[in-house]
């Protein structure tokens, strides 16, 4: 090939990597849009029941309860056939606090666990607002305030989803999660004629809206609860919204792990098989002319100048989730970012070839058959 041709080739290549990344960070640029709660301590609204549903997660259920007890909160704690010890620790945990309760439930065949524990715990609560909190997610007092605040606005508002990840196959996908969902189903849109749906992990509602849409019964066996739950919302006229916030949820999956939480996610998001393709192609394709900069820099094919505004258009969109507050990296899952795109790429595929059929899924110790219908 003429060097002129390759030359211009390589130029041009990198110049639509640089503009394709520098679109998702002008398209990301919607988290600043939404309501954040501040770092200064909010003041109690309302009366509030928090239910947290427990499956399996005694180590996290103290710390949760420690962050969040305060004035006017009713704390209920709702295991579900936990198997290493959650209900007693659930028990012991509440004899320490007021207004807090533990309930231990055993779910019908049709349904869903995190679906009945959930409303199983709103049949036992009295607040004027429920919040829905997972229980390996770590949040405050004034957060909970925050929250019940932005329902003086809205039906039912959802923290956005933020991670801490504690190992490397987490910190890995976390940047390359963060960017499908926003590009799939924007937060900031839920409430504008997008895509609407909800984060379960921490999700709030005016008691009303909630009896309104029929609760957690109207999911009682969809996988993707939370989900579904905001796209009810949505069609029967209420106002929802995301908000930002300095919560977290811990995160540590094995692959296997990922690999099942992919798959539930394919539920909802409904990814084919190309796109899952192209992600991992283009992935592919920007790793590749990540390591190879050096090299085209140093042949000629590309100036400095040049260069360096490729890896900056290639990492603006980590510096931006983390500017916003959505992610809460570690220093390697920064550098390792585009390698994210890769493994979340080859995730959606081996989420998309799974479904195909009817599989069965271990999901927090109890298995879960999915599949068969995409």
């Amino acid at each position: 090939m003429d060097g002129g041709i390759l030359s211009s080739a390589i130029e041009f290549l990198y110049a639509v990597l640089a503009i394709m990344s520098i679109t998702i960070l002008i398209a990301q640029s919607g988290y600043l849009r939404l309501p954040r709660c501040p770092n200064e301590e909010e003041e109690k609204i309302g009366s509030i029941s928090v239910v947290i549903p427990v499956r399996n997660e005694r180590e996290n259920i103290r710390r949760l309860v420690e962050g969040i007890h305060g004035p006017g909160i009713e704390i209920i704690i709702v295991d579900d056939e936990s198997t290493d010890g959650s209900y007693e620790e659930a028990l012991k945990i509440c004899s320490d606090y007021e207004n807090c309760k533990a309930i231990r439930v055993s779910k019908p065949s049709d349904w869903m666990g995190k679906p009945y524990a959930c409303y199983m715990g709103y049949l036992e609560s009295s607040g004027e607002y429920i919040v829905f909190l997972d229980s390996d997610t770590v949040l405050s007092t004034k957060d909970i305030y925050c929250l019940v605040k932005h329902l003086k606005s809205f039906d039912i508002v959802s923290g956005v989803p933020r991670f801490k990840c504690r190992n490397l196959l987490s910190s890995l996908v976390e940047f390359a999660f963060n960017i499908l969902v926003s590009m799939f189903y924007p937060p900031w849109r839920v409430g504008e004629g997008g895509k609407p749906w909800l984060a379960g992990a921490v999700m709030a509602w005016r008691r009303e809206a909630y009896d309104k849409v029929g609760g957690h019964k109207r999911v009682y066996n969809t996988v993707v609860e939370d989900a579904e739950l905001g796209r009810i919302a949505y069609q029967e006229g209420l106002k929802i919204s995301f908000i930002r916030g300095g919560w977290y949820t811990i995160w540590r999956p094995s692959y296997r792990d990922l690999e099942n939480f992919f798959t539930r996610i394919m539920m909802f998001i409904k990814i084919g098989r190309k796109e899952a393709l192209l992600l991992i192609a283009v992935s592919l394709t920007i790793n590749i002319a990540i390591y190879l900069l050096p090299i085209m820099i140093f042949l000629g094919y590309l100036t400095l100048i040049e260069g360096l505004g490729f890896l900056i258009s290639i990492w603006s969109v980590p510096i931006l989730q983390i500017l916003s507050g959505v992610v809460k990296p570690r220093v390697y899952s920064i550098v390792l970012y585009p390698i994210g795109f890769l493994l979340v790429g080859w995730l959606l595929y081996v989420a998309w070839r799974k479904t195909q059929n009817k599989i069965v899924i271990n999901w927090r110790g109890r298995e879960i058959i999915i599949g068969g219908h995409i």
